[in-house]
């Protein structure tokens, strides 16, 4: 567990060798195996069936925003930052300008962005 208190590098370290465990619900006994992954932080009982939701949990702790958009704001779930594209003034002013390069009517709706245009940036 990291311990509060110490040096971000060592926390860091210990959430490094946390994230890397290969722990399987075979590997824990008792109540635990349908939830082998748990939080490392002190003070935090959270425990996850799959390694990819302790990552993200463990976000919280850490304050890792590693989900950017285009107009610089961050995010810490990859769903937040298609949320926030949708309403994104900065992509929008984007989309718009790359609508009147082409010469594409305005037909195509100013105010709505195609999924794949928000995947793909």
């Amino acid at each position: 567990r990291a311990v509060v208190g110490v040096g971000v590098k060592h926390n860091m370290q210990m959430l490094a060798e946390a994230a890397n465990q290969s722990l399987s619900p075979a590997h824990v006994g008792g109540d635990l195996g349908s939830k082998p992954f748990a939080c490392p932080f002190d003070n935090c009982a959270k425990r996850f069936s799959k390694k990819y939701n302790l990552k993200t949990h463990i976000r919280i702790h850490t304050k890792e925003r590693p989900y950017v958009c285009e107009c610089s704001l961050k995010y810490m779930y990859k769903s937040s930052l298609v949320k926030h594209r949708l309403r994104c003034p900065y992509l929008r002013h984007l989309r718009e300008e790359k609508v009147e390069n082409k010469g594409a009517a305005r037909s195509l709706g100013t105010n709505r962005m195609s999924l794949s245009f928000l995947l793909s940036t």
